[in-house]
């Protein structure tokens, strides 16, 4: 049951951590996409 519980435990970890890689990648195509248009604008 331990190991059961040790597992889950990582598992979810890493999803947090890839949850917050994914979020910090969608803020930077975010900011390159108001760049874009600013200088699209310009």
């Amino acid at each position: 049951d331990r190991d059961v519980n040790a597992a889950i435990n990582i598992y979810r970890l890493g999803m947090s951590l890839c949850g917050e890689a994914i979020n910090i990648q969608s803020i930077g195509q975010i900011d390159f996409m108001k760049q874009e248009a600013m200088s699209f604008r310009a």
